[in-house]
């Protein structure tokens, strides 16, 4: 899957993207390599215990899977595992390549030795972009940190062009066995929804919007899945999952600590965004049939990125949903074009976001109606200029005002107003402006207000009640109080709740 922010050719460029690939932690695809080892070559814990979660009576009375006792005995159980949790067979088995970590990386890593001339001339670029934009400083460079997240983050995937499944280890452990799950639910995917073909045509769109959003419910959808495998699990499994889990994010984090932040969070949204995506949708539906849900969404997907950062507008208020048109912007002379596509709403939140808290840049965020924006050499220098349509003309207000104070300390970008628009234009500064602190808090925002939606949904809000509610929670509470849990049994908090529920009717 690739990075959202409105640059679909970024991926391609860094990655050298040949083939889709679901990928766990990573939203990146590679290329299979002709030296796997023969698939299900039997490792060291090949006597590794199996899922002991118990099947439900309405899956032990579906008819037998097509493929029941064809997969390798070390698989076979985490395929009735994905069967059952996700409703769906399988219609034919999927070979399944155990990697030693080292054989692995090497795999999904790449040296700017193996770039072409030209694909070294684009990364070079792409790394122009994101510093244009702030998500990076002058001393980074963006191929080699995508290489080293990659390194590190990776634990496995599934690539549609080959139909396989490649896992990073060769011992069973419940980190491994939940990442089994995990592709294994993106190869059932790909046989009963074609996600592979659906992506590349998406990904043939000029936007790239679509794709992004597309690639967001794809992973959501199989973590899901593998987060109902470990919670079906005996306790005691669950506790080693957890401690195979903490050990891993120790490890990742030790070895990404200086990583910017920004791939970070382009990395892991689609899985989170996406799984919330699914979790409101099943709150929303009338059964609460949480796989139905899911199919209802793969038959009519997310089409923008405004669509993840805010679920509601797609599920309940298709009009604050709706596209506005918004031709590219025009470029002057000397200014050489380099790409062109929809900037999108999370592009937008995570620009602001690096200059203004996340309240702030999510408000001026929410008010988007659609953009278009163009890449540029001018002169030598990296730009990009974003032209921005809001859904009411206050909320391209609340965006000039958010940019203002974005460009302040930048004297290479600028906005102005071009009728019922904006044009924001930012390059390649000569120095560094500092980030904000708490760079790997800014999800938790958008996330958090969309897991109170869905809470309150559950408990059976009405919609006008359930959003006025969550605005307001949002709108009063802290950044910290709203991602504290420990902050609910507040006096405090707990005042402002109930002010705020009675300001709604409720």
């Amino acid at each position: 899957m690739k990075p959202q922010l409105g640059v679909a050719r970024l991926v391609t460029a860094l990655a050298l993207v040949v083939t889709l690939g679901a990928v766990a932690l990573l939203t990146y695809v590679v290329l299979p390599r002709s030296d796997d080892p023969a698939p299900d070559e039997p490792g060291p814990s090949d006597a590794a215990s199996a899922p002991t979660s118990t099947p439900t009576d309405e899956a032990t009375s579906a008819p037998p899977s097509p493929t029941a006792g064809d997969w390798p005995a070390r698989v076979q159980p985490f395929v009735d595992v994905v069967e059952r949790e996700r409703g769906l067979q399988f219609t034919e088995t999927v070979p399944v390549v155990f990697l030693a970590p080292d054989r692995f990386r090497a795999q999904v890593t790449q040296d700017q030795g193996d770039l072409t001339r030209e694909e070294r001339a684009e990364a070079r670029r792409d790394t122009a972009f994101f510093r244009a934009l702030g998500l990076i400083g002058r001393d980074v460079d963006l191929f080699d940190e995508v290489q080293r997240l990659r390194g590190v983050g990776t634990l496995g995937y599934y690539s549609s062009d080959d139909q396989r499944i490649r896992v990073r280890g060769t011992d069973l452990t419940p980190a491994v066995r939940a990442t089994l799950v995990h592709e294994l639910t993106h190869a059932l995917q790909d046989q009963r929804f074609a996600i592979g073909e659906t992506s590349e045509k998406l990904g043939e769109q000029e936007s790239g919007s679509a794709e992004s959003a597309y690639d967001a419910l794809v992973e959501g959808d199989a973590s899901r899945v593998e987060t109902a495998y470990v919670q079906g699990l005996p306790q005691e499994e669950q506790d080693a999952w957890a401690d195979d889990k903490a050990a891993e994010t120790e490890a990742f984090e030790e070895q990404s600590r200086d990583i910017p932040p920004v791939l970070d969070n382009l990395v892991g949204a689609p899985y989170v965004q996406g799984e919330q995506l699914l979790q409101l949708a099943t709150a929303l539906s009338a059964d609460g049939d949480a796989n139905a849900a899911a199919d209802a969404l793969f038959a009519d997907p997310p089409t923008t990125e405004e669509h993840l950062l805010d679920p509601w507008t797609l599920l309940v208020d298709q009009d604050a949903g709706a596209v506005v048109d918004t031709p590219a912007p025009r470029l002057g002379v000397g200014e050489e074009e380099l790409d062109s596509g929809t900037f999108g709403a999370f592009g937008w939140y995570l620009v602001l976001a690096q200059r203004l808290d996340p309240r702030t840049a999510l408000e001026a965020t929410d008010g988007w109606g659609g953009d278009a924006y163009v890449s540029y050499e001018d002169d030598g220098r990296s730009c990009v200029r974003v032209a921005y349509r809001g859904d009411t003309p206050d909320d391209v207000d609340q965006l000039a005002d958010a940019l203002a104070t974005w460009v302040a300390p930048s004297p290479a970008a600028r906005v102005e107003r071009d009728g019922d628009r904006l044009l924001f234009t930012a390059c390649e500064p000569d120095t560094d402006v500092p980030a904000l602190e708490g760079q790997d808090l800014i999800l938790q925002l958008p996330l958090t207000r969309t897991a109170i939606t869905t809470q309150v949904v559950e408990q059976g809000g009405e919609p006008d009640l359930t959003r006025c509610y969550v605005e307001g929670i949002v709108d009063r509470l802290t950044v910290e109080q709203l991602v504290d849990p420990g902050q609910g049994e507040s006096p405090e908090v707990a005042a402002l709740v109930q002010e705020v529920l009675d300001g709604c009717g409720g």
